[in-house]
Parts: structure tokens; sequence; C-alpha cells
């Protein structure tokens, strides 16, 4: 097993290769969140793998999730600590019962009044239920009672049909547009999940037009996550015209290069990546690609020396190393 200081580890990154790096200098990285788990690693014995799933970080992978959800919980222990205290503290709370004097307990006899005939004859009379006047006053109590009902019955049901509507409404999810799936497979890319952000330009591309850049990383996908490397050429080959960039020129053409090389012509992509290094030498990805060529043509010496002259002019390909052990190994075998 490697030291935790060798510096052996390769990380592919959003599509960059970081590193070498020591198992010491990726536990320090993932902590400062400069790579995540669903980057992909490599050492010289292995192949490209997610370092969530590799079995040599397994142990560490486990106890930075570990340490998050401790952290979680503190934080949730904290604020339920805080609402309990406060509700004690309010249910300490009591009333100050009122005393009664004596006076206010005793009832006192009614005194007899005397009646005059004036008070007499002016004193409220309350008639029998059979009064007229004592029905009418019933009924009309009756009536406002029955209508302040049916008023509050009808403002509960048209709150009840107010909020139904609305959980209906929010339950039904909008139709996405050409930006929300063009925004959401950059997302997709950027998590990793190809096959997802494929179907995502796929939706975008049935609702609009997508522009060359969007093309371009369509026919990417299709060749990476479908192995359609001559529907994606094609693609390719056609938005050629319409770019407008050196640097989207050149992506197109180490595309086509790579998808010749993917389909085993290795002639043919030679050409591309000598095109690409004849408009610009300092093309560092045709550089390395061209490299991969002559070793997978079993050039081992020329890719050495190859190699030996790239380091001269400052290349800073994290493949490098890898490839000078794999081209020594092969001349070990020989």
């Amino acid at each position: 097993m490697n030291s935790s200081n060798e510096k052996t580890w390769l990380v592919k990154s959003s599509g960059t290769i970081l590193g070498p790096y020591s198992i010491d200098d990726m536990i320090q990285a993932l902590e400062d969140k400069k790579i995540s788990l669903i980057d992909e690693i490599r050492d010289p014995e292995s192949r490209w793998c997610f370092i969530r799933e590799h079995a040599k970080f397994k142990d560490i992978v486990q106890f930075l999730r570990e340490r998050q959800t401790a952290h979680k919980e503190d934080t949730s222990t904290t604020f339920v600590g805080t609402k309990t205290l406060t509700q004690t503290a309010t249910m300490e709370v009591t009333k100050t019962p009122v005393l009664l004097d004596d006076e206010d307990l005793t009832r006192r006899e009614p005194e007899p009044v005397k009646e005059s005939p004036v008070a007499r004859s002016s004193k409220k009379s309350y008639g029998s239920a059979q009064d007229k006047r004592v029905q009418k006053v019933v009924k009309k109590q009756t009536r406002a009672t029955t209508r302040l009902a049916w008023t509050f019955g009808i403002l509960i049901l048209l709150a009840g049909v107010g909020a139904v509507v609305k959980i209906r409404s929010s339950s039904v999810q909008k139709p996405l547009t050409f930006v929300d799936w063009v925004q959401r497979s950059e997302k997709e890319l950027s998590l990793g999940l190809f096959e997802k952000s494929l179907n995502s330009l796929r939706q975008a591309q049935s609702k609009g037009q997508l522009s060359p850049e969007k093309r371009l990383q369509l026919a990417s996908l299709m060749m990476v996550v479908e192995n359609q490397n001559l529907a994606a050429r094609q693609q390719v080959e056609d938005i050629l015209p319409e770019l407008r960039t050196r640097e989207l020129e050149e992506q197109a053409e180490n595309f086509l290069a790579t998808s010749h090389l993917r389909d085993g012509n290795l002639e043919e992509a030679q050409k591309r990546f000598d095109y690409l290094l004849e408009k610009d030498p300092s093309n560092l990805a045709a550089e390395t690609n061209s490299l991969t060529l002559q070793i997978l043509q079993g050039q081992f010496e020329s890719a050495l020396t190859r190699i030996s002259e790239m380091v001269k002019k400052g290349a800073l390909d994290a493949t490098l190393p890898l490839y000078r052990s794999l081209i020594a190994y092969h001349l070990d075998d020989d």
C-alpha cells in the first residue's frame, strides 16, 4: 500500500486533472472543499473511479460524513435546549389570587320598597310567552341568529374551497422551459451526472435551438455516455462553420480527433492532432492526446522523448508522470 506522504494520486475534477497528491494532501483538500467526493481518482495501480467509491478512501469518507452529521446534531440540540428553558420560565408564572372581604360574602336582606301610585303606573311590565309582542321579538331574534349562522357557514365553505384550490395548484408542477432544461443540464454536469445532463440537453433541444457551444457539449455527452462516436462526430462537423471563437474551434477539432481515436482510426486521429499543434504548438490537450496515440501505437521510445520535451517547455499536465511510469514499465518488460 502507498505511504500517506507519497504523491501518487491524481484527481479529475470538472474535466481538469489535478495532482499528484499524497493521501494526506487528499484529506486536506476534501476538508477545504477544493475537491469533492464525486470527483474521480486514480493511482498507477488502479483505474479512474469516484473518491467515495474507492476502497482506500472508504474510512476517510465515512469519517467526514460522520463529522458533518455530528455538527448538525450539535446545532439542533442547542436550539431545542433554548426553547425548553423559555417554556419552563413561562410556565412558572402564576396568577395572584384575589381575596374577598367578609362583607362581600354576606348577603344582605332586601329592603321592602313602598310603591306609590306614580311608581306603579310607570313600572315596566313583562308579558307571557303567549303575548304577541314577546312572540314578535323572539321571531326577530331567531331570524337574526339564523342569518348570522348562514353567513359564517358560507364563509367557512369558501375558505375550504380556496384552500383546496391552492393545494391543487401548488401540487401541479409547471412545465420546464428551454432555459430551465439548459440550466438543469449544467447543474447535473457539474455534479458528474452525465446521463441526466444528456437527457436534459435533449429536452432543451426539443423546445428550442441550442447554441453551438451547447451542441458541442451534447455531442461530447453522446460519445461518453452512449458511445455514439459516429453520430456525435457528424454533429460536430455540422457546427464547425458556426463556431466563432478559437477556443471552441480547438475544442471541436480535439473532439473529432478523440472520436477517431475511440473508433480505432489512428491515422485520421493523428492528422487532427497534428493540425491542432500546427495552429497552436502550446495546445496542451492536443499534445497530450497525441502522446496517448503514440503510446497506443507502441512508440514508447519516441513517447518518452516527447514527455521530456513537454516537461522542458513547462507543460503542467498531471498525467505526464503517470505516462512516464507506464512507458518505463513497458520498456522494462521488453
